[in-house]
């Protein structure tokens, strides 16, 4: 009777193993639609700012390509018009405002570096909750096709892959759209990505991308 105990009993502690390590197997494999749309945007954001693969950025530059990613990313920032109080004790150039956690956190986890915070452009002010910048001339520095990334665009992802450790990889299509003045919508351009993003106290890190633009016509 000992001896079929012990057997049961080991079979049944067997069983368990096997249940929990299909379990954690498939909770590693759980993609979150708020997280795909995360990786989504960010890599879109980039193919934006014309970034097809990262770069390796100064102090200065990785501030302010940081600024411009959340500007035109919509993330939320304040400007002095609409929260003059923020304002009261800054120069009058530096009109938005975005709070230095947000910074810093997408200077790593999009960009991969850290901001040194004693070298920093003149159109960037450190204050004690943030980053206050004048926006225009970061802007005017920046190259961008106004004219073609202000098109309608979207990201379709077709596979992705979540490792054991939770990194995930992604592969898909970057598409912009052209209104044509019979009303007819057409392809205007086209990119296909690959993008290895993995977690960081609770957000994901981009740790390498490649976007290859597709040619048309």
């Amino acid at each position: 009777m000992k001896t079929w105990r012990k057997f049961i009993c080991g079979l049944f502690a067997g069983v368990l193993s096997v249940f929990f390590a299909l379990s954690s197997s498939f909770a590693a494999e759980e993609l979150s639609l708020r997280d795909e749309l995360v990786m989504k945007h960010t890599i879109h954001t980039l193919w934006d700012m014309g970034y097809m693969a990262p770069e390796k950025l100064d102090s200065i530059a990785l501030c302010e390509q940081t600024l411009l990613f959340l500007s035109r990313g919509q993330y939320e920032s304040e400007s002095r018009f609409a929260n003059p109080e923020r304002f009261s004790n800054t120069p009058e150039p530096y009109s938005s405002f975005i709070s230095k956690e947000l910074v810093e956190k997408t200077a790593l986890n999009v960009f991969g570096g850290w901001i040194d915070k004693n070298d920093l452009s003149q159109h960037v002010f450190l204050g004690s909750q943030g980053y206050y910048f004048d926006f225009l001339p970061i802007l005017d520095g920046a190259v961008l096709n106004y004219e073609l990334i202000d098109l309608p665009s979207f990201v379709e992802v077709t596979s992705k892959h979540v490792d054991k450790n939770g990194a995930v990889i992604l592969n898909g299509n970057l598409r912009r759209f052209k209104m044509m003045d019979d009303g007819e919508m057409i392809l205007w351009s086209q990119a296909t990505f690959m993008a290895r993003f993995s977690r960081n106290e609770g957000d994901w890190k981009l740790n390498s991308f490649v976007i290859t633009e597709e040619a048309m016509g």
